[in-house]
């Protein structure tokens, strides 16, 4: 069931804003926002020592219903890598509902790969579900993107920075 704003508002500022780095981005999309990003920093998730230095963040993505299923999603994404990056995070953590296999697609379109699957607990809630847990390695591929920026998803085929940044 879909939150309404004034009953996610609490919820957002206080979960969702609390650690001001790295920040929540809007998607837009002819100057309309169409998506939500949200980032936490977080321990990197692949125990081996050639990764204890790394800075990691997951990532949780809402597209707007209306823009669903048309590849917007892979095209945030991948869109914003980059400035991820720009802000000193090493690699991107994404967990995604085992069942949930457009989303799983989505992060694989935009180059996450599946490392586990795991039981996730939603402590508010008391609820256990199984996740994929996906990751992308942004120190090989990603080059890092200065300056200020906004991200705006457009056709399948486009994808552009411009100025300013959407938090």
């Amino acid at each position: 069931e879909p939150k309404s704003w004034p009953d996610f508002f609490s919820e957002y500022k206080n979960d969702y804003r609390a650690d001001q780095t790295p920040p929540s981005l809007f998607a837009l999309l002819e100057g309309k926002r169409i998506g939500f990003l949200r980032f936490r920093r977080i321990v990197d998730p692949i125990a081996s020592p050639l990764r204890r230095s790394l800075k990691t963040c997951d990532i949780s993505i809402n597209v707007a219903p209306e823009h669903r299923g048309r590849g917007l999603g892979r095209l945030i994404i991948k869109s914003v890598l980059p400035v991820v990056r720009s802000w000193g995070i090493d690699s991107v953590l994404a967990e995604v509902k085992i069942d949930n296999t457009t989303s799983v697609s989505m992060f694989e379109a935009a180059g996450f790969r599946i490392f586990d699957e795991i039981d996730h607990l939603v402590t508010d809630l008391g609820i256990k579900f199984a996740v994929k847990r996906m990751i992308y390695d942004l120190t090989e591929v990603v080059p890092l993107f200065t300056g200020k920026h906004i991200i705006e998803a457009g056709r399948p085929e486009e994808s552009k920075f411009g100025e300013g940044i959407q938090h």
